[in-house]
């Protein structure tokens, strides 16, 4: 049964007004509980603070909960409790973003250093960390570590927070791109469907959906229940327009699933043909040569995933026409999509357009000068041509990625788009 599911979007249209202390968009509400997002200005190393306001504006939507936000967080303020006398980060719902490893996230104001030098280990507290190892995070429903390789290996922050008592804990296995426009609408999305009752894992395939190019949902990994909904009152007041998102809902078994990155669609192998089958009856002209394709497999406990198509121009342009398959216990049981039907664009121009552009050793040199590092220092780098449907551009997404010795050795991401 082929079933159209439309889902609210949240947008936040104008200029927002970044404060530099906590602001409550619900404290005429009898709350009970409260929900923090953590990041802001770090200057020349990046600036977080849209995506952080964002999600306090989704949470402050969601019935019983007072929402703050903090783009200059202090030693003292991460160590210091929530109203009800709880630690922050032990709240009903914690956001963080900002650059990170798998042990720690730093934030440093404008990279002023002294009080603003903090973070989250995971680990016990330290000099300027609060520690997971020292809070109590059973009170915590959903926490997000949204930064690069916060999720990988096997003990790391979202592992240990609900080790510690959270309920779900959200991480992302590699480096990853937050900042840059796709990375900033995977989160947007995310939150969206988070405060309108939609569960972890639904939420994630949600986003990668709107957002497929993205590498969040590439990465994201989910750390205790997938399938917790933080919002149960249903959809929340939208202060802009609606989203459609196309979902047959379908019963697909697929034997021996595994996480898979970068693949083409149609060496996924025999056991996805049945699931081919059923794109095709969605769109006739699919063909897996045509199409990139990963598994992610994001749940550790709930078996609980996605396999994600991603229509290629050229084998070589990446688009956001996409095919977002859920899976559930080894089936798939729903295909979204953005666009009800393929998008016309001139792909040979597109192509052409493509191929005048690549990023050369004299860029990188550049790029490494202007963030007062040398090329020798940059530990991972990606970067890829993207083809919008909405808004017909095509641009060159390019990121950066050095480890700051000085500051833990976490990952410091820098990312831009140039329009081709």
């Amino acid at each position: 049964m082929k079933v159209l599911k439309k889902l609210l979007s949240t947008f936040l249209v104008g200029t927002m007004a970044l404060s530099t202390s906590p602001i409550s968009v619900d404290a005429a509400n009898t709350t009970t509980y409260y929900a923090y997002s953590i990041g802001g200005d770090q200057g020349t190393a990046g600036d977080f603070s849209s995506n952080v306001y964002y999600a306090h504006v989704c949470y402050g939507m969601i019935s019983g909960i007072t929402s703050y936000y903090n783009n200059m967080p202090t030693v003292s303020y991460m160590k210091g409790n929530n109203p009800a006398g709880a630690r922050k980060i032990g709240s009903r719902i914690v956001f963080l973003n900002s650059h990170a490893n798998n042990e720690e996230m730093v934030f440093n104001y404008q990279q002023l250093g002294g009080s603003y030098y903090t973070g989250v280990y995971y680990g016990y507290d330290t000099t300027n960390d609060v520690g997971l190892l020292s809070t109590n995070m059973s009170g915590v429903d959903l926490i997000s570590f949204v930064g690069c390789s916060t999720g990988a290996g096997t003990t790391n922050l979202p592992s240990r927070a609900v080790s510690q008592g959270a309920t779900t804990a959200v991480g992302f296995t590699n480096n990853i791109s937050s900042r840059i426009p796709v990375g900033q609408g995977w989160c947007q999305k995310y939150n969206d469907a988070l405060a309108n009752g939609y569960t972890i894992a639904n939420s994630i395939s949600y986003a990668t959906s709107c957002y497929p190019t993205s590498n969040l949902g590439s990465y994201a990994i989910v750390y205790g229940s997938s399938t917790n909904v933080i919002s149960s009152g249903g959809y929340v007041s939208s202060t802009g327009d609606f989203e459609e998102l196309y979902t047959t809902d379908v019963e697909v078994p697929i034997d021996g699933l595994e996480t898979i990155n970068g693949v083409m669609a149609n060496d996924l192998g025999e056991s996805y043909s049945l699931l081919f089958d059923e794109i095709k009856d969605i769109e006739p002209t699919f063909d897996p040569d045509d199409y990139s394709a990963y598994v992610n497999m994001f749940s550790e406990n709930d078996d609980n995933g996605m396999i994600v198509f991603k229509y290629m121009i050229g084998d070589k342009v990446e688009t956001n026409y996409s095919f977002v398959a859920s899976v559930s216990d080894g089936t798939v049981t729903s295909i979204s999509r953005y666009f009800d039907e393929k998008p016309v664009a001139d792909e040979s121009n597109i192509i052409e357009r493509a191929n005048k552009y690549s990023f050369s050793d004299a860029d990188r040199e550049s790029y490494a000068k202007s963030l007062n590092i040398s090329v020798s220092d940059i530990s991972d780098e990606s970067g890829f041509y993207f083809y919008d449907y909405n808004t017909g551009k095509l641009t060159y997404e390019k990121s950066i990625y050095y480890i700051a010795k000085e500051a833990g050795n976490v990952n410091i991401e820098n990312s831009y788009s140039i329009e081709l």
